[in-house]
């Protein structure tokens, strides 16, 4: 009996101080909140103590941040079926604040004046966007919502072409990255030309005028409305 005693204790140590089978997580598992639980590392990526597995680039990681975008919103295009498409957009981080173009018996080209939307939710300086579409003829023309205002609507006349187009603007707030109000109505392009009115109108408050679509030839045959958020 005396040799059977130090065999037993000598088995047990070596069941104490065996270490884990490699890969088991816990045995490094991060310290902080939110760390994994009982998973182990991806191959060929470090542990990264302290960090929760939650937070991936890209991905909202606190209350205060922006909500998920909607998807974006295209209304129809009103006039005739003349030119080429075209889609004229501010980008992401930019909201819809005038048109600029040539005009005179009808819109003969346009094009899309934007501002960005800075870290704080208010609105940087006005800038042209990308190209204008349509013909040469008429006059320079632009006409803007101006500080602290953004498009949220369109009015216009039209009929084989577009006669004349008129922004509605809203009130950006900076704090809710969003608009209020009714749209006001007034700053035009184009012609005095009155066929057939129509309008078009962003359906949402937080997805302002994110740009123009339509289509264009040697005037601007017909036009529309695309809202997003910045």
């Amino acid at each position: 009996m005396g040799r059977v005693v130090p065999s037993v204790c000598l088995f047990a140590s070596l069941l104490l101080f065996t270490p884990n089978a490699p890969g088991v997580a816990w045995a490094q598992k991060p310290a902080g909140p939110g760390a994994a639980t009982g998973q182990a590392a991806p191959a060929g990526q470090p542990a990264q103590a302290g960090k929760p597995r939650s937070a991936e680039p890209g991905r909202a990681s606190s209350p205060s941040a922006a909500p998920t975008n909607d998807p974006t919103q295209r209304t129809p295009a009103f006039g005739g079926s003349g030119g080429r498409a075209f889609e004229l957009r501010c980008g992401s981080g930019y909201v819809l604040t005038g048109v600029q173009g040539r005009q005179g018996m009808v819109v003969d080209r346009i094009g899309i004046l934007c501002r960005p939307v800075r870290q704080d939710g208010t609105l940087g300086s006005e800038t042209t966007v990308g190209n204008q579409v349509g013909g040469g003829g008429g006059n320079a023309v632009a006409v803007s919502c101006g500080s602290g205002r953004v498009v949220s609507g369109l009015r216009f006349f039209y009929g084989t072409y577009v006669d004349s187009i008129t922004i509605g603007c809203r009130t950006w707030h900076p704090g809710t990255r969003g608009m209020s109000g009714s749209p006001a109505f007034g700053l035009k392009i184009g012609g005095d030309g009155h066929p057939t009115p129509g309008e078009v109108s962003c359906g949402s408050d937080r997805q302002p005028g994110a740009g123009i679509l339509g289509r264009a030839g040697s005037v601007v045959d017909s036009i529309g409305l695309v809202c997003n958020e910045p």
